[in-house]
């Protein structure tokens, strides 16, 4: 398991440590921009499947420092994919709505072209085809827009500038579905599972899936749930939209970047449940 404390990593670990021997080196006792390292970590213990969940995720951030965005979402898949393929083992890779470039009116499936916008989009598509190129066996999951009750996202950041009693400027153009960390965990294990160590059957079952809440809203229909949630009286009036071309930013990103989960459905059976639901399940009130 690698970023095993980040958003996904931390739920991977806490729904397979009970059933499973699960091996997280932390950042301080394996850097991941040694790939030989990595390689080395892999070799020496042997798994039969490896979960990245690794990733530099600050989309602004990476656009001035994408020497260090490539490394590990480009490259760092890649060398794991080569260090699986010699150890015969299979791979769960996650990756981002953000490949696209939101010119669709529809949600994107797998097969829709991927053009990103932004340096952080770019590494993302390019870790892809590095796991692919590997020739390693793999499940590569794109989620969108993720959140939990712990760590660093766009959830938590309302709820501290609500409790701060801030104003904030969200943008209401930009399209996608939120989708809580524990239910992506949750649903590249049952489908990993369902493909068991058979890694024939990864490699015609596996490939890239959309994991994506089913629904959808804006930046600012999602930060005015969370408002009701947070603060049900008057929280909403904290809320401002603004557009896209209000909000600076240092990089673009898609007005649409709905992704269409029914192929997961159809081949393992599994579906999330609709945005508004899981926020409710994650913060413990009905949204």
């Amino acid at each position: 398991m690698l970023g095993g404390t980040g958003q996904v990593g931390f739920e991977l670990v806490r729904y397979l440590a009970p059933s499973a021997t699960v091996v997280a080196p932390s950042r301080a006792e394996l850097d991941l921009t040694d790939l030989a390292a990595v390689a080395r970590t892999i070799a020496a213990h042997h798994p039969s499947l490896i979960y990245n969940a690794a990733a530099f995720t600050q989309v602004d951030v990476a656009e001035r420092e994408p020497v260090e965005a490539y490394r590990l979402n480009a490259e760092l898949p890649g060398a794991i994919g080569e260090a699986a393929a010699q150890a015969d083992a299979a791979v769960v890779h996650f990756s981002s709505d953000y490949v696209f470039n939101g010119m669709s009116d529809v949600p994107y499936v797998e097969t829709d072209d991927a053009v990103p916008l932004n340096v952080y989009g770019v590494t993302k598509l390019a870790g892809e085809e590095a796991l692919r190129a590997s020739g390693a066996a793999s499940l590569v999951f794109r989620t969108s827009w993720v959140y939990g009750s712990r760590g660093s996202n766009f959830a938590l950041t309302v709820r501290d500038r609500l409790a701060k009693g801030q104003v904030l400027r969200v943008v209401d153009d930009q399209h996608g579905a939120p989708t809580w960390s524990r239910a992506i965990a949750r649903t590249s294990i049952q489908c990993a599972e369902q493909l068991g160590r058979d890694l024939d059957r990864w490699r015609t079952e596996g490939g890239v899936y959309h994991v994506s809440s089913a629904g959808e809203t804006t930046w600012y229909g999602f930060a005015a749930a969370l408002a009701d949630i947070f603060q049900p009286h008057d929280g909403r009036s904290a809320i401002h939209p603004v557009t896209s071309s209000e909000y600076r930013s240092a990089a673009r990103r898609p007005r649409n970047s709905l992704l269409n989960s029914e192929r997961v459905s159809r081949v393992f059976g599994v579906r999330l449940p609709e945005w508004r639901e899981q926020l409710g399940q994650v913060f413990g009130k009905n949204a």
